[in-house]
């Protein structure tokens, strides 16, 4: 009852009149409409049509009944007032408490969201054969960086196609002679040892000398013809510099000042604004039409991964330097016949761009799955069948569980990551299986986990706050359930957008070096280089070594079937160019 709280402070007298005068009694909201000399009227609000009760005030018994209950509504509302202020500063400050134990944990906890569960078992459903149980502790290297190939532990033998250069070490003539019988010493093998030694690089001018020619009875001059260069004009710059160059900024990461007092150490003249140029130049006249042919690529297959990041540009015309930039990327699936890496500048993060990408004012629409975020941007595009993440949806349980108490046991983050972690050993399972193969063992064996924990977010979804980790983790599930399911209903799907998160990674990577691009050319250079580096990479091939050849025989391209030829997939470097790069 809403006088519950005040009982310890009314009169026998006055407990007895209200009880009297509430009849039923009000277990709701309890408002006063109106009081004045002669009336007093009451409203509550638990139950329906509106209750109300109305007080005539006749005489000295009824005005002070009338007194006593606008002390105590008064007192009612002022406390009511004090509760839930104090309520809201609560809650507030769990928020807050939560957020800077979030923060403490991205600064100095581990990164990883690995989490043990028990074991399952993973049945094939092809030859009806049990597999090997393992545990979601099996999913620690899911997420994990690329990273060079490696076999078993231990010193490796050098490659073979590395140059030999032999050292030879032998004893003196005077030492030839054996120490216990004076006899003469004769070889009889060898121990070798081999050490890698780097030589350090160097610059060397080249200089294309054309012999010029003249006919004594005409006088008529010919010139002998030269090689092509990539960027006409004086340019200085080599394919070789220019890949070496390309590589050091879209590979590797490094900004065009420290190529500068790179070059400056070595004596070289080489200005940031020369590389600069001859970036955007190549971008802009040369690799164009290579970069539009992958965007081509991609639209025709039937899977692509998006995301996008932020940067910024200096320069943009009609915004103000300050203004936030966007870099979207598109990235065919892991298993793509033709692997297609796709950056693109945009000045805003509008679902226009994605659209506009992708279905809009191309002969190739793309009509297939696009797995993402929870961007809303990629909503409703048309005839396009949107895939959810689930490692975002994992991930925003993990924060609600890393700010828990040391200790904490059976807390509802972790019987959601429990059930993520099982769907995510399956995953492990049938990662190297044919598409088939993953589709019958997802309906089978995921479909069953996926229902289990839709009906664990529909129970607690109405009980979780809203600002609580947790709750953001729930609400977050709930409003992506529709598209994160959708991974079983193909078995070419991934359950996660992994790979192209970690391909704008390259991207991110170098923005935290280089900081931001000048201008609207060289955003729109950033896309096209990087994604040819990714792309290369993406087919098993040393970037560096991919850009060289594409510089030396791009000037001499005649024809599309030609220029075809230059697509990554259709390169063939020699075994010592290839990059092997294992997930």
């Amino acid at each position: 009852m809403f006088l519950q709280p005040l009982l310890s402070e009314m009169s026998d007298e006055e407990a007895e009149l209200l009880d009297n005068f509430f009849t039923p009694k009000s277990h709701g909201e309890v408002r006063l409409e109106h009081y004045d000399a002669s009336k007093l009227i009451i409203n509550w609000f638990d139950t329906y049509p509106l209750s109300s009760r109305i007080l005539e005030i006749n005489d000295h018994r009824d005005k002070t009944w009338a007194s006593s209950f606008i002390r105590l509504y008064e007192e009612y509302v002022k406390n009511r007032t004090e509760a839930q202020l104090a309520k809201k500063l609560a809650e507030e400050n769990e928020y807050l408490r939560n957020q800077v134990a979030l923060f403490k944990r991205k600064e100095f906890g581990a990164s990883s969201e690995q989490f043990t569960s028990p074991p399952i078992e993973v049945e094939d459903t092809a030859t009806n054969n049990a597999a090997v149980s393992l545990s979601t502790a099996d999913l620690a290297n899911q997420d994990k960086k690329l990273r060079l190939v490696s076999s078993n532990a231990g010193r490796k033998p050098l490659p073979d196609y590395l140059p030999r250069e032999r050292v030879e070490y032998k004893l003196p003539i005077e030492k030839q002679i054996c120490e216990c019988c004076s006899g003469k010493l004769r070889e009889i093998g060898e121990e070798v040892t081999e050490q890698l030694t780097l030589v350090p690089a160097y610059y060397k001018v080249i200089q294309h000398v054309r012999q010029k020619y003249v006919c004594r009875c005409c006088d008529k001059f010919v010139t002998a013809e030269g090689n092509k260069q990539l960027i006409t004009g004086s340019s200085h710059a080599s394919p070789e510099l220019l890949a070496d160059i390309a590589a050091k900024k879209y590979y590797y990461g490094l900004p065009f000042y420290r190529l500068e007092n790179i070059a400056k150490q070595s004596g070289i003249p080489l200005s940031r604004t020369n590389m600069a140029n001859w970036m955007n130049r190549l971008a802009e006249r040369n690799l164009l039409c290579i970069y539009e042919l992958l965007k081509s690529e991609i639209r025709d297959q039937d899977i692509i991964h998006a995301d996008e990041t932020s940067f910024q540009v200096l320069k943009e015309p009609g915004r103000p330097p300050q203004s936030t930039s966007y870099m979207w990327l598109y990235r065919s699936a892991d298993k793509a016949s033709k692997p297609v890496v796709i950056f693109e500048y945009q000045p805003t993060r509008s679902k226009e761009h994605p659209l506009n990408f992708l279905t809009v004012g191309y002969d190739n629409k793309f009509n297939g799955y696009l797995l993402t975020d929870g961007y809303a941007g990629y909503n409703k595009l048309p005839n396009i069948t949107r895939v959810g993440c689930m490692a975002h949806l994992r991930r925003k349980f993990d924060e609600a569980l890393k700010i828990l108490p040391a200790g904490a046991e059976g807390s509802q983050a972790q019987q959601a990551m429990a059930m993520i972690g099982e769907l995510y050993a399956i995953e492990a399972k049938i990662k190297d299986q044919p598409d088939k193969f993953k589709y019958d063992v997802r309906q089978s064996q995921s479909l069953p986990v996926l229902h289990k924990l839709k009906l664990w977010l529909d129970e607690h979804y109405p009980n979780v706050l809203s600002k609580n980790p947790l709750g953001r983790a729930v609400r977050y599930a709930v409003e992506q359930w529709d598209y994160v399911y959708r991974y079983i209903l193909d078995g070419r799907l991934a359950i996660d957008n992994n790979i192209a998160e970690r391909e704008i990674k390259a991207f991110v990577i170098g923005r935290k070096n280089w900081l931001f691009a000048d201008s609207v050319d060289g955003a729109k250079a950033n896309a096209t280089m990087y994604s040819l580096v990714q792309t290369a990479i993406a087919n098993q091939l040393d970037p560096q070594k991919y850009l060289l050849h594409v510089f030396k025989y791009l000037p001499y391209i005649k024809n599309s079937k030609e220029l075809e030829s230059l697509l990554p997939w259709n390169v063939q470097l020699e075994e010592s160019e290839s990059l092997k790069i294992a997930a």
